[in-house]
C-alpha cells in the first residue's frame, strides 16, 4: 500500500505537468477536466487517511490560506472583469492542490520516497532537454503554441522548450551537489551532471544564476571547512569565468540589449503593480482575482489581449501574485518565506538551495498559485520542510538546550 501511495505522487506530477509539456497531450487528456478530478482526488484520499498527529508548526496555517485566499479574489475578477461566477472557480480550483500537504502528513510519506522521485522526473526532464536539441525540428515535449513559435525560441544557439518541470531538474542539482559534498561517488557526480543540464537547458538567466548562486551560499557558509569550501568555489567560477562566453554569451548581449531598450519585464512591472489597480483599495487587498481563459470569459480575454503585447503576470513574480491574489496573498508568501529562514538550522542543504532560489527569484518567477503543477510543488517543498523541522529541531534542541532556556 505504501508503494501505491507514492505511485499516486508520481501520477500527480505527470499529469499536473502535462507529461513534462507533452505537445500531443491536450488531444489524448481532457486536462482541464482529468486535473479537476486529481484535485478532488486530493481532498478525498485526505479525508478518509487515518489522522496523524501534525508536528507542532505554523506550515499547516500557511497551506490552508495559500489554498483558499485565492478564492477570495473571485470578488475581484466577478466584479471588476465581469468573469462569471462559474468561470471563477474553475480558474481558481487548482490552488486547492496546496492541499496535498495535508495527505503527504496522513500518508507519512518519507523523505526519501520524494528524493527518489525528484531524482527520477529531474533525469527524465534533462534528458529530454538534451535529447531533442539533436532532433529538433522533430521535438515531443514543448510548452509553445506551435513549431513556428518555438523555431523563434533560441538563446546561445539552443532551442528552448519551456517545458514544465524544471524545478526538477534544481531539486537534483541541489541534492547532487550536497550529497558530493559529504562524499564523491560515481552516481551522483552523474546525477549533478544531469541536474546541470536541465539547468542550463532552461536557457533562463535567472533560473541558472539562482541556482549556482543558492548550491553556493549554503556550501560557503556550511560549518565545517568554510575556508577550504571559499577555495573551491573559486577555483569553479575562475573555471566558469573563462568559458563565459562559451556558456552565456547570447545571454550576457541579450541582457545588454534588454537594459538599453524598454525592457518588456519592467514595463510589466509598472503595469501589474501600479497602473491595472489605479489605486483602488479593494483590488489592492484581494486582488484581481484568476483569469479563466475560455472564449466565455471576458476577464480570459483581456489578459489574453495583454499577453499578445508582452504584458505577462508570470513574467514578475510577487508583483503578479499582487496583482491576481491582492497583498494579504503575498503577506503570507512572504511569511512561509521568513519561518522558513527563521528555522534554516533545521533544514536540509538541498531544502535551503531551494529556498534561496525561491527568494532570488520571486521578483521574477511564480513560486505560488500560478498552476496545479506549481502549487503541488510548492507544497511539497512545504512538506520537505516539515519533515526536516520535525526531524532536526529535537536533535538540535538535545544538543544546545542553553539555546532553549528562557
Amino acid at each position: 500500500m505504501g508503494r501505491a501511495k507514492v505511485i499516486y505522487i508520481y501520477i500527480l506530477f505527470v499529469f499536473f505537468t502535462g507529461a513534462l509539456s507533452y505537445s500531443q497531450w491536450e488531444d489524448i487528456m481532457p486536462t482541464s477536466m482529468v486535473n479537476k478530478i486529481l484535485i478532488f482526488s486530493i481532498i478525498g484520499f485526505t479525508l478518509i487517511a487515518p489522522k496523524r498527529r501534525i508536528y507542532n508548526t505554523p506550515l499547516p496555517k500557511y497551506v490552508m490560506m495559500l489554498a483558499f485566499i485565492p478564492f477570495i479574489s473571485m470578488f475581484g475578477a466577478h466584479f471588476f472583469h465581469g468573469q462569471s461566477w462559474i468561470d471563477c472557480i474553475n480558474a481558481t480550483l487548482f490552488n486547492l492542490s496546496y492541499l496535498i500537504f495535508f495527505l503527504l502528513v496522513r500518508w507519512d510519506i518519507q523523505e526519501k520516497d520524494l528524493v527518489k522521485m525528484i531524482i527520477v522526473f529531474g533525469c527524465i526532464f534533462s534528458l529530454i532537454e538534451l535529447l531533442q536539441e539533436f532532433t529538433y525540428p522533430k521535438v515531443w515535449f514543448y510548452a509553445q503554441k506551435d513549431l513556428d513559435t518555438l523555431s523563434n525560441d533560441v538563446r546561445n544557439g539552443l532551442y528552448r522548450f519551456r517545458m514544465a518541470g524544471i524545478d526538477f531538474a534544481v531539486l537534483l542539482f541541489f541534492y547532487s551537489f550536497q550529497t558530493l559534498t559529504k562524499k564523491i561517488t560515481t552516481k551522483h557526480v552523474i546525477l549533478l551532471v544531469i541536474g546541470a543540464i536541465g539547468v542550463y537547458l532552461s536557457l533562463t538567466r535567472q533560473i541558472m544564476v539562482a541556482s549556482i548562486g543558492s548550491a553556493a551560499l549554503v556550501y560557503v557558509f556550511a560549518k565545517k571547512n568554510k575556508f577550504r569550501n571559499i577555495i573551491i568555489l573559486l577555483v569553479v567560477f575562475s573555471i566558469i569565468y573563462v568559458n563565459a562566453d562559451v556558456l552565456f554569451g547570447s545571454f550576457v548581449e541579450q541582457t545588454n540589449d534588454e537594459l538599453d531598450s524598454d525592457y518588456i519585464r519592467f514595463l510589466s512591472y509598472n503595469y501589474f503593480g501600479i497602473e491595472w489597480n489605479n489605486g483602488n483599495v479593494l483590488k489592492s487587498l484581494i486582488g484581481n482575482g484568476f483569469p479563466y481563459y475560455n472564449i466565455s470569459s471576458p476577464y480570459g480575454r483581456e489578459i489574453e489581449n495583454l499577453h499578445s503585447i508582452g504584458l505577462f503576470a508570470s513574467d514578475v513574480g510577487i508583483v503578479g501574485m499582487y496583482a491576481l491574489y491582492g497583498v494579504f496573498y503575498v503577506a503570507i508568501c512572504v511569511g512561509f518565506l521568513v519561518y522558513a529562514f527563521r528555522n534554516f538550522r533545521y533544514i536540509e542543504p538541498y531544502v535551503k538551495m531551494y529556498l534561496l532560489f525561491m527568494t532570488f527569484t520571486i521578483l521574477m518567477l511564480w513560486s505560488f498559485g500560478m498552476s496545479a503543477y506549481g502549487t503541488t510543488r510548492t507544497a511539497l517543498i512545504m512538506y520537505l520542510i516539515y519533515l526536516n523541522i520535525k526531524k532536526n529541531k529535537s536533535k538540535y534542541i538535545v544538543k544546545h538546550p542553553a539555546n532553549f532556556i528562557k
